[in-house]
C-alpha cells in the first residue's frame, strides 16, 4: 500500500524494495526455527561490546586500530574491529575500500619482512551492495564468520558463515545462521572457540539506542518446538462482527505469550512456543467483556 502511495524519492530512500524483501527473508527463515542455549548475557555500550569477549579458548585478540584505514575510511569515520589470532599471517576486516559507499570485507596478507601486503576484498560471494562488517575466520580455517545487511538478511547486520576454498582462495555462498543468533536486530561480530562448543556475539535487539547484549551461547543448535493455532472467527449473534483479539498466557506462571487480533475477514493464526497449559483470554469487538 505504501509503495502505491509514496513518491519515488520517498521510497529510494528508505529503500522500500529492500525492506519487504528482509520481510519475506525472515518468514522463510522461520520454517527452520531452533533453540540456542545461552551461557551468558550482559549488556553494554556498543562501543566496548567487544572487549568482554572471552578469547582464552580461542586465541589472539580484539583490536580497533587506524593501522588499516584508508581515506575512504577516515571520511566516513570508520575504524574497524579486527580479530587478530596469534602469529597470524592473515587478517579480515570491513573497510570502505578506496571509492566505496558500503563496507566490504577486505583481507591482507604478512609479507617475508613483516609489513602488511595492500588490501584485498576477499574472493567468492561473501560482498554485497550491502554493508558486510566483522569478520572472524574460524581457528580451523574452514569458515568465515561475519555479519552482513545483504544475502538474505531478515533486517539489519545478520550473522553468516562462507565456507573457504584453500586451493582456489575463495569463499562460498553465505548461510546465515538462523533464529535466534540472527535477528530482525543488527547483530555482530559471532566469534567460536577452536572446539566449537561455544560462541559470542553480540546484538541490539530489545535495547535502548547505544547499547548491545552480548551472548555466550553453545554453538549446537536443537530444533524448537512449536505448537501452531490457525481458525476464522465467527460470531452467531453478529456475523458482521469479525473483530476478535486473543491474549495468551501461561496458565502454570501467568507469564504472558502475545497478544493476538484477526484480521478483516476473522481469520487468526497463533504461535507457541511449545506444547503446555495455556490461558486464552477473547475479546470480542472491542467490548469490556473478556471470556477465558
Amino acid at each position: 500500500k505504501y509503495m502505491d502511495r509514496a513518491g519515488s524519492r520517498a521510497l529510494k530512500n528508505l529503500d522500500v524494495d529492500r525492506q519487504i524483501e528482509m520481510c519475506r527473508n525472515g518468514l522463510s527463515l522461520l520454517s527452520k526455527l531452533s533453540e540456542t542455549i545461552v551461557l551468558s548475557k550482559q549488556q553494554i555500550e556498543i562501543s566496548d561490546f567487544f572487549r568482554i569477549y572471552d578469547l582464552s579458548n580461542i586465541g589472539g585478540e580484539i583490536i580497533v586500530t587506524e593501522a588499516f584505514q584508508n581515506r575512504q575510511d577516515k571520511r566516513y569515520n570508520h575504524l574497524p574491529i579486527i580479530h587478530f589470532p596469534s602469529n597470524t599471517n592473515r587478517i579480515f576486516y570491513s573497510s570502505y575500500g578506496n571509492s566505496g559507499e558500503h563496507k566490504d570485507i577486505y583481507t591482507r596478507k604478512r609479507l617475508p619482512d613483516g609489513s602488511w601486503s595492500l588490501e584485498q576484498k576477499v574472493k567468492g560471494k561473501i560482498n554485497t551492495e550491502y554493508d558486510e562488517d566483522f569478520p572472524y575466520l574460524h581457528p580451523n580455517g574452514r569458515y568465515l564468520y561475519f555479519s552482513s545487511k545483504g544475502h538474505n538478511s531478515m533486517g539489519g547486520f545478520d550473522i553468516f558463515r562462507s565456507k573457504y576454498d584453500p586451493e582456489n582462495d575463495v569463499f562460498g555462498k553465505p548461510v546465515n545462521l538462523d533464529f535466534a543468533i540472527s535477528s530482525a536486530d543488527d547483530d555482530l561480530l559471532y566469534v567460536v572457540d577452536s572446539l566449537n562448543k561455544n560462541a559470542y556475539f553480540a546484538s541490539t535487539r530489545e535495547n535502548e539506542s547505544g547499547k548491545v547484549d552480548v551472548y555466550n551461547v553453545r554453538v549446537e543448535r536443537f530444533p524448537m518446538q512449536i505448537a501452531i493455532i490457525k481458525g476464522t472467527f465467527s460470531s452467531t449473534i453478529d456475523p458482521t462482527n469479525k473483530d476478535l483479539s486473543i491474549r495468551i498466557a501461561n496458565a502454570n506462571t501467568g507469564e504472558k505469550i502475545g497478544d493476538f487480533e484477526t484480521s478483516q475477514k476473522g481469520d487468526y493464526l497463533v504461535t507457541l512456543p511449545k506444547g503446555g497449559n495455556y490461558e486464552f483470554t477473547l475479546r470480542v469487538g472491542g467490548k469490556d467483556t473478556d471470556y477465558k
